[in-house]
């Protein structure tokens, strides 16, 4: 019972990251990351530079017992 709900929370939960150009300045990303399906919905979120120089969203809640990211893979060879 454990384990089937761990795969149904894992299930609903969703992450997604995305980039477009900066309508300002052409030379310039905006990245944004999308978190749905968290409850309670309090949760900290970050994108960050991880050390090996690539961008990633970071998710930190409550229920999780391990750390929830992604990264921009397309930005790589930017």
């Amino acid at each position: 019972s454990i384990v089937f709900g761990f795969i149904h929370i894992l299930s609903v939960l969703s992450l997604h990251v995305s980039y477009t150009v900066s309508p300002d300045d052409q030379c310039k990303l905006v990245l944004s990351c999308l978190v749905t399906g968290f409850y309670p919905r309090d949760i900290k979120m970050n994108i960050r530079l991880n050390h090996k120089e690539f961008y990633d969203c970071f998710v930190i809640h409550s229920t999780l017992y391990f750390k929830l990211f992604n990264w921009f893979p397309f930005l790589s060879d930017m």
